[in-house]
């Protein structure tokens, strides 16, 4: 189910350029009552088809909760939430099934999900692994919530890191905000890959196979600033 963005403001689309700079990360704020959960990251090397799955039948799917989030737009608590997911996709976009991110040093891929969905039914794998820039990376990301069904999976544009480091999983669930069902967000933090020190690469898409509209990357404000 293709869901209609036009509701809320219009992306800008275009290339991905590199520039010279120092990674700051964004972290979603674990609040009380959220759940944060770190590590237990799967990786392991495997040859996938990727595509964006919706729910089980009888479950209720991350693409009806994007409906439902389209729905609410129009009245003051889905200002709210399209506020929220203006967060969710800075410098990024939104797509069918997942929204998505990016500073200077990672990328986030935000998974809508529906109220009362848990970290233990979460799982996050990194696939296809390899080296770039001397680097262990990873060049697919595969990310399943069992309750619902909800699963996501694609080649990503560019390698993102695979060291010790990385396979302590930096994601997290957390409330949707403003979502009058209460629909929650699992974001994961991929962390980016310089071709050389102090170089920044900004990405004009998360996946390479999933037709996603170009990010228009000379617009980013952070080229700008001087770090």
């Amino acid at each position: 189910m293709v869901i209609n963005y036009s509701k809320w403001d219009n992306l800008e689309v275009s290339s991905d350029e590199e520039e010279g700079a120092g990674p700051v990360v964004h972290r979603l704020d674990p609040s009380s009552g959220e759940e944060l959960r770190y590590g237990n990251l799967t990786v392991r090397s495997k040859s996938t088809e990727a595509e964006v799955v919706g729910s089980k039948e009888g479950k209720p799917s991350s693409t009806r909760v994007e409906a439902k989030v389209a729905e609410e737009s129009g009245s003051s608590s889905g200002r709210t939430s399209g506020a929220g997911l203006d967060l969710l996709c800075k410098n990024g976009a939104r797509c069918e099934g997942y929204l998505w991110s990016q500073d200077r040093g990672t990328c986030t891929v935000s998974v809508l999900l529906p109220s009362g969905a848990r970290a233990k039914d979460v799982s996050v794998h990194l696939l296809d692994r390899g080296t770039e820039f001397g680097t262990r990376c990873a060049r697919k990301l595969l990310v399943e919530h069992s309750a619902s069904g909800t699963r996501v999976e694609g080649r990503l544009r560019h390698p993102c890191g695979c060291e010790d480091d990385d396979l302590v999983s930096h994601w997290e669930i957390r409330d949707l905000r403003g979502s009058a069902d209460g629909a929650r967000v699992l974001a994961v933090e991929l962390r980016k890959l310089a071709p050389a020190q102090g170089v920044v690469r900004w990405w004009r898409t998360l996946f390479e196979d999933k037709g996603e509209a170009e990010v228009d990357v000379g617009a980013i404000e952070e080229r700008g600033e001087v770090r």
